[in-house]
């Protein structure tokens, strides 16, 4: 099967793109509402404690973003980080803003895919 990867996705066609973009777009809103979850509870488990933690063991376990590098044919790890790290950044910066989910799912793909075009 032959598909553009999201280096690539000025080249894909709007039917392609329109289908990637929608897909992301749900798994990059899972991925900022459970960031969001993960860090109202261990806000919460953490407020008596007296050795604070900034984990939890599940959120290790989860897929996290391979979904999306799996589907847009992101095999470098050192790109996998950089995506990572702006989608994680951007949750946590944009948590307390008025926006809503999709929003700032938006938001964070938008920024992704300007980002790929430098890489």
């Amino acid at each position: 099967m032959k598909f553009n990867t999201l280096y690539n996705w000025p080249k894909m066609s709007q039917e392609e793109f329109d289908h990637k973009c929608s897909i992301i777009r749900l798994i990059v809103e899972n991925y900022i509402r459970l960031n969001d979850w993960f860090s109202q509870f261990i806000e919460l488990i953490n407020q008596e404690n007296q050795n604070p933690s900034s984990e939890v063991y599940l959120e290790g376990q989860l897929n996290g973003l391979l979904p999306i590098f799996i589907l847009g044919g992101i095999e470098n790890e050192a790109h996998r980080t950089i995506l990572e790290d702006i989608t994680y950044e951007m949750g946590i910066t944009t948590f307390n803003m008025n926006m809503t989910v999709e929003e700032r799912a938006n938001y964070v793909i938008n920024a992704c895919k300007e980002r790929l075009l430098d890489i």
